[in-house]
């Protein structure tokens, strides 16, 4: 049985978009993808604000992490969840992983580097996945919108600059804007592109189906 995550399925839409390359499709359907920096310092922005007493670096600013750390009060962190789903292929094991949940209510942080556009995450599958799997009422995002980053910045060792987000953007999504047809076709279509390409053996579940639905697990 192969596990699939939300943010493969995401991949998928942006490979049928020609936003990313069939490589990097690939890539990233079995976990072999490098991030590159503005992935790496957006990880480190989140692990600040998931572990709120850890000691915050120099590249960021203390009272904007405290502020950002301020909006994620109250719920559960890194909240896991796994389902069993019938696709075109048999039974596979959808997973997601919300950066917070609190009640009813799924939110998520991001970072975005430059020119701040909605229609980015409005366009993704992330969020429609989100809902259906932990079965929650709205999705909240969060996304914290930083200056574009100097290309003289390689790697992380390279910013020698003190990084500030110049504006904060939320906005909910409701649980009836989804698109449920969407998201079965989309799901479908992934899983024959994997098994047509031969992938089913490298994305293997390697744990029992019987652990599912398990909140922070």
């Amino acid at each position: 049985m192969i596990k699939l995550s939300a943010t493969q399925c995401d991949s998928w839409i942006k490979y049928v978009n020609d936003v990313i390359s069939e490589e990097q499709l690939i890539e990233t359907l079995l976990r072999k993808g490098k991030p590159n920096l503005k992935m790496e310092l957006g990880t480190m922005f989140h692990s600040l604000i998931e572990h709120q007493d850890a000691e915050i670096p120099q590249i960021f600013n203390l009272a904007q992490i405290n502020h950002a750390r301020s909006l994620f009060q109250n719920g559960m962190h890194e909240a896991k969840i796994r389902v069993p789903f019938e696709s075109s292929i048999g039974t596979i094991a959808l997973t997601g992983v919300a950066d917070y949940l609190t009640g009813n209510k799924v939110m998520e942080a991001k970072t975005t580097w430059g020119a701040f556009s909605i229609d980015r995450y409005l366009e993704s599958i992330q969020w429609q996945l989100y809902l259906m799997l932990f079965g929650a009422r709205e999705i909240e995002y969060v996304v914290f919108e930083f200056p574009a980053l100097s290309t003289k910045f390689i790697s992380l060792e390279d910013v020698n600059v003190e990084l500030q987000y110049k504006e904060v953007h939320q906005f909910t999504l409701q649980k009836r804007m989804i698109d449920a047809d969407m998201v079965m076709n989309t799901i479908d279509e992934l899983c024959k592109y994997i098994r047509l390409h031969g992938l089913e053996s490298e994305m293997q579940l390697n744990e029992d189906i019987s652990i599912y639905n398990i909140l922070g697990a």
